[in-house]
């Protein structure tokens, strides 16, 4: 039963996220992010991307940031361009949880809606 409520209704469920560590910016943008300033958190990573276009970390960690707010498409599309720079576990891993969270707000969102 416990299942099936969960399958139905919205919940909670918690995951630990590894930011890769790095210089500069990506260094900056890890502390920030686990000081949960995730504002702060996005403009350094953001300023890693821009700075080291081919640092695959910088899009990993961009990507997590940007997932844990809620920007599902900005995330996919740094851990793509992670994965295309270096072929990585973590980054797969990290791919795939993306599509797996925006899956489950789109069947939040049909279920919420029905209910109007």
């Amino acid at each position: 039963m416990q299942e099936f409520a969960q399958i139905i209704s919205p919940h909670i469920v918690l995951e630990k996220i590894a930011f890769e560590n790095g210089k500069g910016p990506i260094k900056v943008g890890v502390q920030y992010a686990k000081n949960n300033l995730w504002k702060e958190a996005i403009k350094e990573f953001y300023k890693a991307v821009k700075q080291q276009p081919d640092n695959p970390s910088a899009h990993y960690n961009f990507g997590l940031a940007s997932m844990v707010v809620g920007k599902f498409d900005v995330a996919d599309k740094e851990f793509k361009k992670a994965i295309a720079l270096k072929n990585k576990n973590l980054y797969f891993d990290a791919l795939s949880r993306v599509k797996k969270f925006r899956d489950e707000q789109i069947r939040l969102q049909k279920q919420v809606g029905g209910m109007n």
